[in-house]
């Protein structure tokens, strides 16, 4: 089960939007019992099994059609054969599927822990965001100081290390600093400027 759960939430994080799949009644001889699941993605392969064959693949179909919608489903499927024509199995049961749909969370980044970044990190809590704040000093980015984010990234290292790619559910906002460059930049200009 916990393998499961850490793909699913590996797909989550991916951006990648999923449907859970769950066996929750049969009648008759099936494949596989009562809280057999699996992970339909969107586009790609299914993950775990429901028993395979035809009768998997048409709860991919539905699973599919239940993201695209984004409402979940219960369906019972047959599993007797339907003739040359028909896409059943030989089993001869029935299992009832619970299909619901998973979006991935949209996520919110924010670079600047100062008093905009703690005000905006304390505001986005409750609103369903993935909160990320990213700040190079160690007294603004400290986990206690912003409630809402789940996670503080310091140093550039850490950045590269831990953090995937910006995804089209990703939201940047930019509330840094300027450089000391920039700020000594700025000095000189004001310096130069006539009485």
């Amino acid at each position: 089960m916990r393998e499961f759960h850490e793909t699913l939430l590996g797909m989550l994080d991916a951006g990648r939007s999923v449907a859970s799949a769950t066996i929750v009644k049969v009648s008759g001889s099936t494949p596989r019992s009562v809280g057999a699941r699996m992970i339909v993605p969107l586009e790609g392969e299914p993950e775990f099994t429901l028993g395979g064959g035809a009768f998997e693949a048409e709860v991919a179909r539905d699973a599919r059609e239940a993201i695209a919608k984004g409402e979940p489903v219960l369906k019972s499927y047959s599993l007797a054969d339907r003739g040359p024509e028909g896409e059943g199995q030989e089993c001869g049961g029935t299992a009832t599927v619970f299909i619901e749909p998973i979006a991935a969370t949209d996520k919110l980044w924010i670079f600047g822990a100062g008093h905009v970044g703690k005000c905006l990190t304390a505001a986005s809590r409750g609103l369903g965001f993935d909160v990320t704040v990213f700040d190079d000093r160690e007294e603004y980015a400290d986990a206690a100081r912003l409630p809402g984010a789940r996670a503080v990234v310091r140093p550039a290292s850490e950045y590269h290390a831990g953090n995937s790619r910006p995804d089209p559910r990703t939201y940047c906002t930019v509330l840094a600093r300027p450089n000391k460059a920039q700020r000594a930049v700025h000095r000189a200009g004001r310096s130069k400027r006539p009485a």
